[in-house]
Order: C-alpha cells, then sequence, then structure tokens
C-alpha cells in the first residue's frame, strides 16, 4: 500500500512570513491559509492508495437507481443539477421536479447520496455552482425564517409550513435547522473518493463556521460516509454565544449478489447557547463612529441551554424476488421488485436549561420563578424504534436497455417507545403505527404519489393522509395539486412542564386537526413558478402573551400565495421569490408579505478559468408584531408590546470559483451603513449591525 506525506514544512514556512502581532487582517489571513492547507491534507488522505480503481458491484442495480431533478416538497424550490457536467447550468432555473429520472452511472459519474428509506433515490453529493454559496446561515437556506440575533440562535418560521409528525413529540423545534437527523444522514454511493469542506469566518477568531463532507467507497459494495460541522458564534450583545456540534457516521455494505443491504449510522448533535433574553431596550444603539453597540442592557447573565442528541440506526435489506413469480428476461432485467427492509434505531435526546442566579431575573422569568437559588429544567427521552415493510417497485426499459422505475408501493408497521424522565417524573410511552407509501407514473404524463399512517396505541386515532397529482403540459411545464389532512397529539411539553422539580402546568388538550390543500405551477421556459395553498387547522396549540400555553376553540385558517419569478439578462441575472399570508385570527403572527430577492453580475474572467459573481441578496418582511421568545421553555410566544418594522436588509457579496475551489466575501447587513437603526426579526433580540466575512470552500473528487 502506498504511503502519502503530506508536507507539513508548508506549515512553518508559511506561518513564518506572518507577523504576530493579532490585528484582524492578520488573523484572517492565517485562518484562510490554514484553512487551505487543512483541506488540502483532507483530500490527500482520501485518496485511494491502491492505485486499482474501483468498480460497481453491480452495474445494473447501479441503473436502475433514480435521481429527482429536484426534491418534492410544499414549496417552490430550485431545481439541482442532474450532472456534474451542468457546472455552468444555473440552480435558479425554475424547474417542475419531476418524480423521477432514470440514470446509468457511469465509471467516472460523480458522487451521489440518498438515505436509509429512500435507497432508490440518489441526489448529486457535488455542488460547484456559486449559486448561494455566500448564504452560510441555515435559516436563510432552507426559506423564510427569523431568529433571535446571531448564528445559530433559536428560528421560528416566517411562512408558515406543515409539520410532520408521528407520534409522541417532545415540543423543542428552535433548533431544529441546525441538528442533522439519524432519518437525514447520508449514504454516499462513489466510485471515488469524495470530499468538500467550508469554512467562514467574520473578523473576530471566535465567529466561525466550519462544514465537511467525505465520502468514499472502501471497496467494492462499501462505501462509507463522514460529516462534521461546527457553529461557534460570541454574538455582540452580551452573553449570547451559540456553539453547535454535528457529526455524522454512515457506512453502506451491499453483498455481490444484491440479494441483502446493511446500513448503519451514528449521528450527534451538541447544541450549546448563552441565553440573555434580549435587550431590555433599543434605546441604546450603535456608536455611529465605531459601527459596535454602546452599552447594551440585557435580561439575563447567567442562563444557558444544553441540549444534546445521540443517535443510532441499523437498516437491512432483503431481495426476495425468487419468492414470487417474476422471471428475468436475457439481460436479467425484471418487472417488479419485492424487498423486505427493518430499520432499528436507538435515540438519546437530552434537554437542559439553567440559571444559577434567578433571583436576580425575576422580573424576567415572573411565573416561572419556582426557586430563588437556581432555575433548573431538565428532560431524557430515550426512544426505540423498529420499522418492518414490504415494498413492491416496478420498473421498465426501453429499447436502448435504459431502465427506470415507473411504480413503488410500501406498507409496513413501525413501533416506537419512549422512556421518558422528566424530573421528577418517569414514564414510559407506545407508539404503533401502520405506514403505507406509494408512487407511480402514467403514460409519462402523469404521476401520482402518497402516504399515509395510523396509530393504535398510545397514540390510538393520530393519522396522516397525504396525495399528490402531477400532470406535465407540453411546451408549459408542470402543474400539481395535493392535499393533506392530519390528525395529531399534543407534544410533551405543551401537556406538562415543570421547573425545578414543580408543576407549571398540566393540561389535557384535544388532538389537533390539520388539513390543507394546493396547486404548484412550475413555467421553465420563463423561469416561473407559482403555488396556492390552505390550510385549516382546528384545535390549534399556542402560547399566549403570558408565554401560558392555550389552544384555541376557533378554526384557524391560513392562505398562502408564493411566486418566483427569476430574470436571466446575461451577464445579469435576478431572482424573486415572495410569499404573501392571510390569517383569520391571527395566532400563527406571521408576516403578510415575505420576500427574498437577489442581483448580481456573473461571467469568465481570465481567459474563462475564472466564474465571477458580485451583488447582492435582499431580505425584507412587512411589519407586524412577531412573536417573541422565552427561552426557559424554549418556545416563541404571543407578543403586543414591540411591532416589527419592515427593514430591507441586504447582503452585499463577491464570490469566485475555479474548478472545485470557491470563495466569497461578503458584508453582512451593509443596510445598516444607510439606516443606522435597529433590525429585528424576533422582538428584543436585534440582528447583527453590518459585519465583514470571508468563506471558502473546497470540493475534491478523486
Amino acid at each position: 500500500m502506498a504511503v502519502r506525506i503530506f508536507p507539513a514544512a508548508i506549515f512553518i514556512d508559511v506561518y513564518s512570513f506572518i507577523p504576530s502581532n493579532k490585528t484582524c487582517f492578520y488573523i484572517l489571513i492565517k485562518h484562510i491559509l490554514n484553512s487551505i492547507f487543512l483541506f488540502l491534507a483532507l483530500s490527500v488522505f482520501g485518496q485511494d492508495s491502491t492505485g486499482i480503481k474501483p468498480i460497481p458491484a453491480n452495474p445494473t442495480i447501479q441503473a436502475t437507481r433514480t435521481i429527482p431533478k429536484a426534491p418534492v416538497s410544499d414549496t417552490i424550490v430550485p431545481a439541482a443539477p442532474t450532472t456534474q457536467a451542468s457546472d455552468t447550468a444555473r440552480k435558479n432555473q425554475v424547474i417542475a421536479p419531476a418524480p423521477s429520472v432514470s440514470i446509468l452511472l457511469k465509471r467516472d459519474s460523480a458522487a451521489w447520496y440518498f438515505h436509509a428509506k429512500e435507497r432508490f433515490r440518489f441526489y448529486p453529493a457535488s455542488d460547484t455552482l456559486l449559486d448561494g454559496i455566500e448564504v452560510f446561515d441555515p435559516i436563510f437556506q432552507e426559506g423564510f425564517y427569523g431568529h433571535t440575533g446571531n448564528l445559530g440562535a433559536p428560528h421560528t418560521a416566517l411562512a408558515y409550513r406543515s409539520r410532520f409528525y408521528e407520534g409522541f413529540a417532545v415540543g423543542y423545534n428552535q433548533y431544529d435547522l441546525y441538528i442533522r437527523d439519524i432519518d437525514s444522514v447520508r449514504y454516499y454511493n462513489t466510485l471515488k473518493p469524495f470530499s468538500r469542506t467550508h469554512y467562514a469566518q467574520t473578523h473576530q477568531q471566535q465567529d466561525a463556521m466550519v462544514h465537511a463532507e467525505f465520502g468514499h467507497q472502501v471497496s467494492p459494495g462499501l462505501n462509507l460516509g463522514l460529516e462534521y460541522r461546527r457553529i461557534n458564534h460570541e454574538g455582540i450583545y452580551g452573553f449570547q454565544k451559540n456553539r453547535h456540534t454535528t457529526f455524522a457516521l454512515t457506512s453502506h455494505y451491499r453483498t455481490r449478489n444484491n440479494r441483502y443491504e446493511l446500513l448503519c449510522a451514528y449521528a450527534g448533535n451538541t447544541i450549546k447557547t448563552q441565553n440573555n433574553g434580549g435587550l431590555t431596550s433599543d434605546t441604546m444603539w450603535i456608536d455611529t463612529f465605531s459601527r459596535r453597540v454602546f452599552n447594551p442592557q440585557i435580561f439575563l447573565t447567567e442562563a444557558r441551554t444544553i441540549n444534546t442528541h445521540r443517535h443510532v440506526s441499523v437498516s437491512q435489506y432483503l431481495n426476495i424476488d425468487k419468492f414470487f413469480s417474476n422471471k428475468k428476461d436475457s439481460t436479467g432485467f425484471r418487472k417488479n421488485l419485492f424487498t423486505l427492509s427493518h430499520h432499528a434505531a436507538f435515540r438519546n435526546d437530552k434537554y437542559k436549561y439553567f440559571d444559577i442566579a434567578p433571583a436576580g431575573d425575576s422580573l424576567f422569568y415572573q411565573n416561572f420563578q419556582t426557586n430563588n437559588v437556581g432555575i433548573r429544567h431538565f428532560l431524557r427521552v430515550n426512544t426505540l424504534r423498529n420499522e418492518f415493510y414490504l415494498e413492491a417497485q416496478r420498473q421498465s426499459k426501453n429499447k436502448k436497455g435504459n431502465i427506470r422505475p415507473v411504480g413503488m408501493l410500501r406498507v409496513g408497521l413501525m413501533h416506537k417507545v419512549h422512556f421518558i424522565n422528566q424530573e421528577p417524573l418517569n414514564k414510559t410511552i407506545n407508539n404503533l403505527f401502520l405506514k403505507a407509501k406509494f408512487e407511480g407514473i402514467i403514460a409519462n404524463t402523469f404521476f401520482v404519489k402518497g402516504k399515509g399512517h395510523l396509530g393504535l396505541w398510545d397514540n390510538a386515532g393520530d393519522f396522516l393522509v397525504d396525495a399528490t397529482l402531477g400532470v406535465k403540459i407540453a411546451k408549459i411545464g408542470q402543474l400539481e395539486a395535493g392535499f393533506k389532512n392530519q390528525l395529531f397529539s399534543p407534544s410533551l411539553l405543551q401537556q406538562e412542564m415543570y421547573i425545578s422539580q414543580i408543576p407549571i402546568w398540566q393540561n389535557s388538550f384535544n388532538k389537533t386537526n390539520e388539513t390543507s390543500l394546493w396547486g404548484k405551477l412550475t413555467i421553465p421556459r420563463t423561469h416561473s413558478a407559482f403555488a396556492v395553498r390552505n390550510f385549516l387547522l382546528a384545535n390549534l396549540i399556542y402560547y399566549d402573551e403570558e408565554v401560558s400555553v392555550r389552544q384555541s376553540d376557533q378554526l384557524t385558517n391560513l392562505l398562502q400565495v408564493e411566486a418566483q419569478q427569476d430574470f436571466n439578462l446575461k451577464p445579469f441575472y435576478i431572482k424573486n421569490h415572495i410569499f404573501w399570508q392571510i390569517q383569520n385570527n391571527n395566532l400563527l403572527r406571521l408576516p403578510a408579505l415575505t420576500g427574498k430577492h437577489s442581483f448580481y453580475f456573473e461571467n469568465y474572467i481570465f481567459k474563462k478559468a475564472m466564474l465571477f459573481r458580485v451583488g447582492f441578496n435582499l431580505y425584507w418582511n412587512s411589519t407586524y408584531f412577531a412573536k417573541g421568545y422565552h427561552p426557559l421553555i424554549g418556545q416563541f410566544h404571543l407578543q403586543e408590546q414591540q411591532n416589527i418594522q419592515a427593514y430591507p436588509a441586504a447582503d452585499a457579496f463577491l464570490s469566485f470559483k475555479v474548478r472545485g475551489f470557491r470563495a466569497y466575501f461578503k458584508c453582512d447587513n451593509v443596510s445598516d451603513y444607510i439606516t443606522q437603526t435597529p433590525y429585528y426579526l424576533v422582538p428584543l433580540y436585534p440582528m447583527r449591525e453590518a459585519i465583514f466575512r470571508v468563506g471558502i470552500s473546497w470540493e475534491y473528487d478523486n
């Protein structure tokens, strides 16, 4: 086996020329150089040192994998590139998300990833485009969200989204965008080692984010995957530090005869947050000369949140075609595929909030002040999950020999047992669900898909029905319509809350019923997409102005209109995405209008060796009484004290790419230089003033 030695002497030679005085500029240069060398080391160590080119375990199975052009969801999303060759293609083109597209993975194909329960659907892991590289904050990556003013801070949706409920839920969702769940970890399928790293930092050494991925085929039939992410931000308003760590490790093994597959995964997430409770007043703002906050006053100085999530899963697939009358043709092709699968997972989730000096914060805690010595809320949930499924998949082959799936039906049973330690009580909850999912393509024009479940044990009566029908319209695009209805139980925190082992509330709420109807039209030729959704919620549970949990006895109705229109006027590009929302009782507290826009110039320079982009992103929402945030219970609640004003938050950026290397320079909230006024997305928690960031990303595929 060949041994590769990374030239460590480079580090010494480079750093010897950098002065030791810790100015912002030199610190920034040091971190950029250190990141580049780290990325080089990861890439070198990730290469196959045997000199033998790996081969697919089974080319036929590889050919039957399916790759969606874009994730099918309730929101309009840009289409993902279907091949790495589309380096100059634009993800901002609005392309109708087809149910699946067949593709043959060749020996020199790029890396792909899939999820354990959807192993026949691949997504491209490679991304060397410039679209959105400067948008590093998850709340701006995922859609319309607001947070409490700092990277990694608690967040809330500004545009209503239907959540997926499946039995018992704790009720903490304020950090969801930073957590890698065991069902969302990536299993890689790659014939060559793949690695990608992304590093971003402000002028302060403590404010940084790193994200690294690695996929490698160890041997034919065995693939490994690794993901690491660290968010570390101090904040500028006092006692606002966030430090989040995510680590995921996956392995995928398939026998040579493709009768059996084994998928194993570990996902660990640690959330550490300081809670300052917000600013007591917004009258003291930034100094005009130094551009820094002058003497901010905060509510809390000793309150912290520490959440940990440790998940392990094992998934097994067994091919049982031989038990059915399902003959092969001369090439080994079968029209019908039958699979038995078993998924087992164990979760250990801990939630902890504590304040060691609550006596001086009684004005903030009020009714939650159960102990003057120290406030503590602790919750531990251990969950054991087992799922069993029978899946039938039908596929077709054209004259060229290309194979594509045309239908899928999966039925099964899921059992989850939750062991709950909620100081001072212990209890056990069992969830049992009958589950089904189907997808189908009709005459290459229509597609239908749906899923559902029915609860039978402690969650008896919970159900979900979710169906979508789509049609391709020649020379226009694609039209979709959907219906969703779900009945789900209240979360644990909505029913019971204990602080310092003292009960705060004990409720017996009814189940919430959510019904939604929606339609969506996408027109690729004009880069347009439009969607209309209507949500109707009965027995909605919410937190009121007193930060107490309540259940509404009125129907809550929400109408959403979403529009996306892009203009490609080479070399100038404009991207627009707008939400309009109408509510009947204002319990959801969402802005009537919300928008995201990108304006940029893009072209090749240096004899087309570098792709260059310069422009700005604009985020805004209309004036409304946004929900406040209470860190002790980790919930967003109604409030009437602070009206969130409309504010055009603009981020100016410059980015470029050379092959797999990308970099950007960015000024967050450049609008601050003009307005010099506070900018809020959550009451009492101002967003950061104008601040400079730099980030680099390196993708290596060999």
